[in-house]
């Protein structure tokens, strides 16, 4: 953004001076949109199926590493 002297607004944009209108007001905000519930009751006693990754063991126990080694 660029004030002159003589009270004139340009907007420069990597060189090129854009052009632009000025709004006689600020728009008014319209605030009526409907949104649907985001939470919704889940089941519980959910349990992820066995073979899940959440259910494999994260570290590799000593003889598994001796078996693959």
């Amino acid at each position: 953004m660029e004030e002159h002297l003589g009270g004139e607004l340009k907007i420069n944009l990597k060189g090129h001076y854009l052009s632009y209108t000025t709004l006689p007001e600020r728009p008014k905000k319209i605030i009526d949109i409907k949104l649907p519930a985001l939470t919704q009751h889940k089941q519980s006693n959910y349990r992820p199926p066995e073979d899940h990754p959440w259910r494999k063991p994260f570290l590799i126990k000593k003889s598994k590493i001796e078996q693959l080694g």
